[in-house]
């Protein structure tokens, strides 16, 4: 199973998510914040960072798509590690 890629398009302020291939191996994707290609502890304490105000935002740290990196991001982020096959399923 692919990752998830962030992109922000920049003209109309619209996020686009894709299935990322093994082709697109340098990419940053959906929790990947700190850009390792690998979502880990390091990405959660970023996000966590971010949503206390006490980093700049990364359009990668916005898990949920609401606009804003908090809490809810922090806890996503984490499930991305602990399941990542279904970390979007409820």
């Amino acid at each position: 199973m692919g990752q998830k890629q962030c992109k922000i398009n920049k003209a109309t302020q619209t996020r686009q998510i894709r299935t990322v291939t093994e082709l697109d191996a340098a990419i940053n994707f959906m929790g990947n914040v700190n850009g390792d290609n690998v979502v880990d502890i390091s990405d959660v304490i970023l996000v966590l960072r971010i949503a206390l105000g006490l980093d700049t935002s990364n359009e990668c740290a916005d898990i949920n798509g609401d606009g804003f990196v908090d809490i809810s991001d922090v806890i996503l982020t984490l499930r991305i590690i602990i399941l990542p096959k279904n970390w979007t399923e409820e």
